[in-house]
């Protein structure tokens, strides 16, 4: 019995003694590793481990080690031996992911990250980190699930919340997509596609003032993020009746591009013309012409400003070019029936009206209705003239009512 306590004893201090060796060995590998001599701290660590096959810090460090050197191979091989020894080491787990990642060993890096969750379920990181693998692979659904879990997990990475709008924006969920939008911008004031995104959304809902406020901060953050951010600029401050501002970042946009773009031409010599600009409104329009000789719109708009200018055959050529180059336009025909009626001539007048109603097929304005009943009335055709006043009234044309009260029984 003495004898077998004995070598009990013999045996406990041999392993004591052991294990001390491989700390005091192991300890001095961190020392070395610590002090960058990289080679000789993994001589230590691979010591340790041929002592102790389950000695999973140092497998890590030696990964480590040859991570500092520049060998990701060695690297990797090494941190998947941490994982091996120990299947909860989340540091080794991460090294490896990394790499993993790098090396585009996708199937390994989702096993790592399936464990990561496994040992971290409430760390959104892990959840953005696969739903980028998602995202390469287009699994969509797999990636807005775990998006999803990482925003229910408070993520405070703005590109989730705007991977997350796309998908939203694809599947036509507004309320989830702008929701997602805002709170990106909310992380991130500066993140311009999501900026971009929105104020698109704004000028889609009618919402221009805001629109102009997102792209503005747009051109603030990344002046050179994309010239089409001018165009939409300029377009916002054309719908909330700014002419004047629209025309600075048309002109931005046109020096920017060099843009030979007849329609830009139309947009900016039409909102000359609003500012009383007439000269300037005529050289756009030209330039629109110069460019897209064929544009009826160019034809249409100059030839306004020269009716406006009292050059009436010049107005009127136009306006036939107009038609000549887009003959079921109804807006020619109605332009120069105005003109005509103005001149009093009635039949020339409701001739271009009838055309204009004609082309306009389900969707003809009140003021056509308004002016070809002032047409039926003049050349005494009192009851044609009260059905189309009555259409003009009763889609809200003030000048119909009162003309209708004035001469319809």
């Amino acid at each position: 019995m003495k004898k077998i306590l004995l070598i009990i004893s013999n045996l406990l201090i041999f392993y004591s003694s052991e294990a001390q060796s491989i700390n005091f060995t192991f300890s001095e590998g961190e020392k070395l590793l610590n002090n960058k001599k990289y080679d000789q701290a993994i001589e230590k660590f691979k010591f340790v481990v041929k002592k102790d096959p389950y000695f999973y810090e140092a497998y890590y460090d030696i990964g480590k080690a040859y991570l500092l050197k520049g060998d990701k191979d060695n690297a990797y091989t090494y941190f998947q031996k941490a994982i091996t020894a120990n299947s909860n080491y989340t540091e080794a787990y991460d090294a490896h992911l990394k790499l993993a990642l790098d090396k585009s060993d996708i199937s390994a890096a989702e096993n790592d990250l399936k464990n990561l969750i496994r040992l971290h379920p409430k760390k959104a990181i892990y959840y953005e980190q696969r739903a980028e693998i998602y995202h390469s692979q287009n699994k969509t659904e797999k990636e807005l699930q775990d998006l999803t879990t990482a925003m229910n997990l408070n993520s405070t990475n703005p590109n989730v919340y705007y991977r997350a709008a796309m998908i939203y924006k694809s599947k036509n969920r507004k309320d989830k997509y702008i929701k997602a939008l805002n709170k990106t911008i909310e992380l991130d004031d500066s993140f311009v596609d999501a900026l971009y995104e929105r104020a698109d959304y704004y000028l889609n809902n009618k919402k221009y003032g805001m629109a102009q406020k997102d792209l503005e901060r747009i051109i603030s953050v990344k002046p050179n993020y994309s010239n089409d951010v001018f165009l939409k600029l300029a377009d916002t401050y054309v719908k909330s009746d700014k002419c004047d501002k629209a025309d600075v970042f048309y002109n931005q946009y046109i020096k920017k591009t060099h843009s030979r773009s007849a329609d830009l031409y139309v947009k900016k010599g039409k909102c000359l013309a609003k500012q009383n600009k007439l000269k300037e409104a005529i050289s756009s329009f030209n330039k629109a012409i110069a460019y897209e000789p064929r544009n009826a719109e160019a034809y249409v708009e100059r030839a306004l400003i020269y009716d406006k200018i009292g050059k009436e055959k010049m107005a009127e050529r136009d306006f036939t070019k107009a038609i000549s180059f887009d003959k079921k336009n109804p807006l020619p025909y109605f332009k120069r029936g105005v003109l005509n009626f103005n001149k009093q001539k009635y039949q020339k007048a409701m001739d271009d009206l009838n055309l204009a109603v004609k082309y306009s097929k389900k969707n003809v304005p009140a003021e056509y209705y308004f002016y070809r009943g002032a047409c039926y009335f003049n050349l005494g055709n009192v009851n044609k003239a009260c059905e189309d006043l009555t259409k003009a009234a009763n889609m809200g044309y003030k000048r119909a009512s009162k003309q209708k009260q004035e001469i319809c029984l």
